[in-house]
């Protein structure tokens, strides 16, 4: 994902945690991807918390995950507070689409 974000001309911060995503949003990123399946807290509660905060409630959260494949998971996403879930395998022009149309709406 950050190979094809980068080669989209995104800069791209990575966290291997929900922990250390909760961190880096404190740099404002335009937007965040996020997968379900963390060490420590699952993708769902790091983007509770992300919409949650003043700081961070506006920064679009889109999850993408391989693990999840039930049908209310686009419900948890949402009530979560994600603008959008995606299932790998994700084409990279998909991916990039998303993020940008999340981003133009924080913008407008």
């Amino acid at each position: 994902m950050s190979r094809i974000l980068e080669s989209a001309g995104c800069t791209v911060l990575q966290a291997r945690t929900g922990s250390e995503a909760l961190k880096l949003a404190a740099q404002r990123p335009h937007a965040i991807v996020l997968d379900i399946n963390l060490p420590d807290l699952n993708g769902f509660e790091v983007c509770r918390i992300l919409t949650r905060e003043a700081a961070t409630a506006n920064i679009p959260v889109v999850i993408v995950t391989a693990t999840y494949r039930e049908e209310n998971v686009q419900a948890m996403a949402h009530d979560a507070g994600a603008k959008a879930i995606l299932f790998y395998p994700v084409e990279p022009q998909q991916l990039i689409a998303v993020l940008q149309g999340q981003i133009a709406r924080v913008k407008n």
